[in-house]
């Protein structure tokens, strides 16, 4: 089987130059025995066959990452909901509990104050902040730790737990995709409320806003906080959810869960972390 030798050897040789194919198929031609004889071009067209087909074994199946790796990433923007001191030493956070229920939400507000810093975040990166409580002022300022960082950005007010229920979100939005942004990360809280209500909305109008196809919104859980209390796997017990979502689905389930199953059904990502 001394052709099977002269095979791999040109089978190597094509690897390491494959502009050497038609010089390296003559002459395996013409070493291989009659009975396995093939025309110049017949071997030229079983090499690059083969040829293509170890380059493609090796790029995409032991390498699956290797075509996203070489695509641009995507431009992102980033929407952060209320992130306010209502939700972490305000009405909100005293009406639901204090400080033993707001945990989370310092932890998703911190990650957010981390991002801001890193430098990790393009510095052409759109960023639109909502506020919900306006009125008094130990609810309406950000948290010290982002007020220096988000002052200066836009702000909307968002009357509901639905950002789409101001006009000017939509404003804004456009002007981003028109500007080359194709992915609208959200971050803020509430995770089981306006976080939940904004995204499923925002998702649910991009037909009727002409943006489909033309953006992907993600929930980045990452920036995202709740109330202690919607950690805890009790759904089953809460009878709005048992409603919602049915007693097997809401058995051994959080409010949290719950909410990133809705998410997930009405197409928003959700994600442990978005790469920017």
């Amino acid at each position: 089987m001394m052709y099977i030798k002269h095979i791999n050897q040109t089978d190597r040789l094509c690897q390491s130059d494959p502009r050497q194919l038609p010089r390296l198929a003559t002459r395996l031609s013409s070493r291989l025995p009659m009975s396995v004889k093939l025309s110049r071009q017949r071997t030229v067209s079983c090499l690059a066959a083969a040829l293509f087909g170890r380059l493609w074994c090796s790029q995409t199946l032991l390498h699956p990452m290797a075509k996203d790796q070489d695509s641009p990433k995507p431009r992102a923007a980033l929407l952060l909901i209320d992130m306010q001191k209502a939700f972490t030493t305000g009405s909100w956070a005293s009406y639901f509990g204090g400080r033993k229920e707001v945990t989370d939400i310092e932890r998703a507000c911190e990650e957010a104050a981390i991002l801001l810093k890193s430098g990790r975040l393009p510095s052409e990166t759109p960023i639109l902040c909502t506020k919900c409580y306006l009125d008094r002022a130990q609810d309406e300022p950000y948290l010290e730790i982002l007020e220096p960082l988000l002052r200066k950005r836009p702000c909307i007010h968002k009357p509901t737990m639905d950002v789409t229920y101001n006009p000017a979100f939509f404003q804004w939005l456009h002007e981003q995709v028109e500007k080359g942004i194709s992915v609208l990360v959200i971050g803020g809280c509430t995770t089981t409320s306006c976080v939940r209500v904004s995204s499923t909305e925002i998702v649910g109008q991009l037909e009727e806003q002409g943006l489909t196809g033309k953006l992907r919104v993600v929930v980045d859980l990452k920036l995202c906080g709740a109330r202690t209390e919607n950690f805890q796997p009790t759904a089953e017990a809460a009878p709005v959810l048992v409603q919602i979502y049915g007693r097997e689905l809401c058995r051994g389930k959080s409010a949290v869960d719950l909410a990133v199953v809705q998410m997930k059904r009405a197409g928003v990502e959700v994600l442990e972390g978005w790469d920017w």
